[in-house]
């Protein structure tokens, strides 16, 4: 099943390049549960279009009916210009799951 965006992009424009800090929390659900050997949902942190560390695999993890937190923190050396950065998230085949309570954070130039 192809990725389904799980949080809006941000757009950074940075006057000189550096490292960025990158943070990523949420809480996941799931809410249709298909076979037990299926279970599964991951994620990955984009930027400019491409995954990076350390969601290089996608994170994977199993949240249950009663909630699951998510939180992930990036550190990205990037060039001037702009940059996109978003998260993308989706499930194994046969599973549903709720993302809510989303923050996508980033703060640069870090020295």
């Amino acid at each position: 099943m192809p990725p389904r965006l799980c949080q809006s992009a941000r757009i950074v424009y940075l006057e000189e390049s550096g490292k960025i800090l990158i943070n990523f929390t949420a809480m996941a659900y799931q809410t249709t549960a298909g076979s037990t050997e299926a279970l599964g949902f991951r994620y990955q942190i984009l930027v400019d279009g491409g995954p990076i560390l350390p969601t290089i695999p996608a994170v994977m993890c199993s949240p249950t009916s009663g909630g699951t937190a998510l939180a992930t923190t990036a550190m990205p050396t990037l060039s001037v210009g702009p940059h996109t950065i978003q998260v993308i998230g989706w499930a194994a085949e046969g599973n549903a799951y709720t993302v809510s309570h989303q923050s996508l954070t980033v703060i640069g130039i870090l020295e």
